[in-house]
């Protein structure tokens, strides 16, 4: 029997939060930080045998953020050139990743720090998607949001190469932009927290 091709969870943490006027991954959340809402999922995912790790990527290795990845199970990983953009946090992230994962026939799995409603169902479909098709990329489709990207996002390793050359904040879009993404039809939305009055707004987690 072939092995299960392994799937790493890069967990984007290390932007400024400029909109949110402070450190918003670290705002309570039906008393928890928002973050922990995102790594007690991927963490979960790791549990049941989905995801093979989880990566953690943020500015300051001494930063509250690291301590809860750390805690969750997480690999911490240090992006020093984050404050250029999105692009660089991934890049870091998917560095780290690249020096774990097989040669080929891996994946890494991008989720967002500022999105506590990320579901393991959805992760779980992504996942399974791209096992049974060896898709370049994979992500869902939102019901609630069908016009939306959907996060997140699964990039086959033979694209990782090519997130080596990206900059600035656009992260993985530009690249997909230019691909034939797997779409995953699944129903809901999951919301992100750019502001105080998402985050006022924003629904009962039920993802852990």
């Amino acid at each position: 029997m072939s092995p299960v091709p392994p799937v790493f969870a890069i967990i984007l943490a290390a932007g400024r939060s400029s909109r949110f006027g402070s450190d918003k991954l670290l705002a309570p959340l039906q008393g928890r930080a928002l973050l922990a809402h995102v790594l007690d999922t991927a963490a979960a995912s790791a549990r049941e045998g989905i995801l093979r790790a989880v990566f953690l990527v943020v500015r300051d290795p001494a930063s509250t953020e690291a301590r809860l990845g750390a805690e969750s199970g997480a690999i911490v990983v240090v992006a020093e050139r984050a404050g250029e953009g999105l692009a660089l946090s991934l890049r870091a992230g998917l560095e780290r990743v690249a020096a774990t994962a097989p040669a080929s026939g891996a994946a890494a799995l991008v989720l967002l720090g500022d999105q506590p409603a990320v579901r393991r169902e959805v992760i779980a479909e992504v996942v399974r998607r791209w096992r049974a098709t060896g898709a370049a990329a994979v992500r869902p489709r939102y019901a609630d949001r069908p016009g939306e990207p959907g996060h997140p996002v699964l990039l086959h390793r033979q694209l990782w190469p090519e997130v080596a050359t990206l900059e600035g904040d656009e992260g993985a879009a530009g690249l997909l932009r230019e691909r034939a993404v797997t779409l995953v039809d699944v129903p809901g939305h999951n919301p992100d927290i750019d502001t105080p009055a998402d985050l006022a707004a924003f629904p009962v987690v039920e993802n852990s």
